[in-house]
Order: C-alpha cells, then sequence, then structure tokens
C-alpha cells in the first residue's frame, strides 16, 4: 500500500540517540527544522515512511554541518530611572555564544569582570547616528542609541567607566552584562528630559563566534513595553 505518514528524526553524528523533527501525514511529506536551535555541528538525518498496514522503510541516513550566524538577540537595561549612574545595567545578548577575545583582547574567562569605557555622544556628533548614544572604548560591542536627549549638544566625548561578564545561557547563547561603576553622572551627560524609549544596539561585526563564524552589524530594539533608558 502507499505512504500515509513520514516521521523525520535528527541527532549528533557522535550521539545514538535519535530526536523528533516533525510528522507529517499527508505529501508531499515536508517539513523544516530551525537550526537556530542546534549547537553547532555534524547532524545526521534520516526519514521513516509508514503505509496503513504498520509497515515502515528507514531511509539512508544524510549528514549535514550546522553553522548557525552570529548575530545581536536582544537588549535590555536595568535600574531604569532616566539618569546614567553607578549600578546601572545594560545586557546584550547574542544569538550563540561568542569568543570573548574578540570582544576583549585576553578574555577567556567569562565570570572574570572585564573593565570596559564608554563615550556618551550628542547626536550631532558623528555620522553613525542621529541619536544620542554610547560607544566603547575598549570592547568590541559596537553602539548603544537612545531616543532620550542625554547628552549636551555637541558634547564630543563624555567618559563613562563599568564593569562587564559573560555568561552563557541554556540556549548557547552569549550575555554580557555591563554594570555602570560611575559614582556621578559625568559634566554634559543630563537627565533624561523626554520621557521613555527603546534603546538600539548596533553590534560590532568583528565579535566572532568560537568556531570563527563573523558576527552580524544588523541592529536590534529593546523588547517589550517603552520606559526609561537608564
Amino acid at each position: 500500500s502507499g505512504i500515509t505518514s513520514v516521521l523525520l528524526e535528527y541527532k549528533r553524528s557522535a550521539a545514538s540517540t535519535w530526536t523528533v523533527g516533525c510528522s507529517k501525514a499527508s505529501a508531499a511529506y515536508e517539513c523544516s527544522l530551525d537550526t537556530a536551535t542546534l549547537a553547532d555541528g555534524t547532524y545526521d538525518f534520516r526519514a521513516t515512511a509508514y503505509d496503513a498496514a504498520g509497515n515502515s522503510t528507514v531511509s539512508t541516513v544524510a549528514s549535514r554541518s550546522v553553522s548557525n550566524p552570529l548575530t545581536a538577540l536582544s537588549i535590555d537595561a536595568g535600574n531604569q530611572n532616566g539618569t546614567p549612574a553607578a549600578g546601572d545595567t545594560i545586557v546584550l545578548t547574542y544569538s550563540r555564544s561568542v569568543d570573548l577575545s574578540t570582544i576583549s583582547a585576553g578574555w577567556t574567562n567569562p565570570a572574570l569582570p572585564q573593565s570596559v569605557s564608554m563615550v556618551f555622544k550628542d547626536a550631532a556628533v558623528g555620522a553613525s547616528t542621529t541619536k544620542d548614544r554610547i560607544e566603547f572604548s575598549n570592547a568590541a560591542l559596537g553602539v548603544v542609541t537612545f531616543n532620550e536627549d542625554y547628552v549636551t549638544a555637541n558634547t564630543t566625548t563624555v567618559p563613562f567607566t563599568g564593569t562587564m561578564t559573560a555568561t552563557t545561557n541554556g540556549s548557547g547563547q552569549t550575555q554580557i552584562t555591563i554594570v555602570f561603576t560611575a559614582a556621578v553622572m559625568p559634566v554634559g551627560v543630563q537627565a533624561d528630559p523626554n520621557g521613555k524609549g527603546d534603546l538600539v544596539w548596533t553590534p560590532s561585526s568583528s565579535v566572532k563566534a568560537p568556531n570563527g563564524t563573523a558576527g552580524s552589524s544588523v541592529t536590534v530594539t529593546e523588547s517589550g513595553a517603552n520606559d526609561k533608558d537608564l
């Protein structure tokens, strides 16, 4: 009799247990698998076809390499009261694990806090963005822009300091947590006069995954309801 359903399974090539990807009960028996949910590596795939009598036939195993892109996944600010101050945080999350040494030379221990220097710049300074922003002086973290007017007009450089640590969550995504260490606002930075908005992160394309995959500079916007940035 004819085929009535097809089961697609996959596993890491070195593993012995198969995982169900999907099951289809109608032609053309096609299904998709989001490889962003998989860690990089080589995977085996197989399909099992069933007929109405319960007979089954297993396909030849096909092996494929998974190498996911490295992109900005999310940005979030903590301690949001509209004034940059000590203890405020910015959390930058990448879509996958990151080679930390491409963010800061010599950074190999994710739990070891790294000193990070930031520069607040007015929207009128530089052509990369039309908004006030944070640029990172000694870390390849790209640019974070505000929807508020934090910096005095035409101010070129307002130094700010912090520390950064890295963690990897259960999905294999690297999170960089930046904690401001400045005790008071530096001259040239003002309290937020414009209410609520979303941060926008433009990551640096020089950051790489452990296997050498280059990062993307595509921006990501803070999600959720608008709030005060810092």
